[in-house]
């Protein structure tokens, strides 16, 4: 019967065995490389495997450094959802200022001002999960002077009218979430970067509380 807590998701892995520093092994895989152009762009990760005592469950996941523009946003967001709001800020921020950050080349004509966008309302989100309105209030402010016509512009509002209205970060994403339902460009900036990446949904645009 199998050890493994769970099914590996990783592609074509290296396989090693090292010291846990606990009295047992772990399990160390490397790869997720996925031959195949639809794939879109990867980078490859580890993912450590510990025995829990009845069986080996993930314990950690590490990505290879990358200079796709599309994973510096995938990391932000990883922060956000982890409640690492001041650490995931400083990514968004480069997303938005580092020109040198690759776009994916994938038939995207407006990735690298959707992401910018994107990152722009999360931060708002961020600074709201912080409970800094000031700087909430600055980073939507600066949203509406640098791409007053992009949807998130509007993704912006919904969230903050709802926000300040009923003084609740779940609200305000309550309102995106619908927004999002019913606006189809809005979850599709996150999309179209080929099938190993994951698909971005209406819910995961402000799944936050």
């Amino acid at each position: 019967r199998s050890l493994m807590a769970s099914p590996r998701q990783i592609a074509y892995p290296g396989i090693k065995l090292q010291e846990s520093g606990h009295g047992t092994l772990d399990i160390v895989m490397y790869g997720g490389i996925i031959a195949s152009a639809g794939a879109g762009i990867q980078r490859a990760r580890t993912e450590i495997y510990r025995w829990n005592g009845t069986s080996f469950a993930l314990f950690e996941t590490r990505y290879d450094p990358s200079n796709f523009l599309y994973f510096k946003v995938v990391d932000a967001n990883a922060l956000l959802a982890d409640k690492k709001y001041a650490e995931a800020i400083p990514l968004y921020q480069e997303a938005i200022d580092n020109p040198q950050l690759a776009e994916s080349g994938f038939p995207h004509p407006t990735e690298r001002a959707d992401l910018q966008a994107f990152s722009r309302f999360r931060i708002i989100v961020a600074y709201a999960l912080l409970g800094d309105i000031t700087k909430a209030q600055a980073a939507r402010d600066d949203l509406h002077k640098q791409q007053p016509d992009h949807i998130y512009a509007q993704v912006a509002d919904k969230f903050w009218s709802a926000d300040q209205l009923q003084k609740s970060v779940a609200a305000g994403c309550l309102a995106v979430t619908t927004f999002a339902r019913a606006t189809q460009s809005v979850p599709e900036v996150l999309n179209g970067f080929g099938y190993a990446n994951p698909d971005f949904k209406a819910e995961d645009v402000c799944p936050f509380n």
